[in-house]
């Protein structure tokens, strides 16, 4: 009995490649977009703990260069703050385009795959007719041998 060989089976490795590939970026994405949530989070808490260093040199006498460095340094960490945004909604917009070519992909894997199913569905249909009318010649065989020497 023959093996089946589907004949487009370097499609499908390159379509699956292609899903692989995209899953990967994706987690990409994802991994920039966590990293950029946690620098926000972490300037955010600088901004507060600058906040409340400047309150704790307000209470005693200070000088005139440490007044100016609290504002600066907070404007300086909000700034960089718009700038991550900025860049998050860069990467979700960069995610929103991946998803929707990971949807083409996966649609694409899906028709190669159900054309396997169906040409494999039809190999075994066939197979089936082979064995069955060998079964059948195999029947007639005995029968003509067996009407011969009867």
């Amino acid at each position: 009995m023959k093996k089946f060989k589907f004949k487009l089976e370097g499609l499908l490795k390159i379509r699956k490649f292609r899903e692989q590939t995209i899953k990967a970026e994706l987690g990409e994405i994802v991994s920039q977009m966590n990293g950029v949530d946690d620098k926000i989070a972490q300037l955010s808490h600088h901004i507060s703990q600058g906040y409340e260093s400047q309150e704790m040199v307000l209470r005693d006498a200070t000088t005139g260069g440490n007044i100016q460095f609290y504002p600066q340094y907070i404007e300086a960490h909000q700034a960089n703050i718009i700038l991550l945004q900025e860049r998050k909604v860069v990467l979700e917009k960069e995610y929103q385009l991946k998803v929707a070519e990971m949807a083409i992909a996966m649609g694409d894997l899906k028709v190669v795959r159900k054309f396997k199913e169906k040409e494999y569905n039809d190999f075994k249909k066939d197979m089936q007719k082979l064995e069955m009318k060998n079964i059948d010649d195999m029947v007639i065989m005995r029968n003509i041998f067996n009407g011969v020497e009867g």
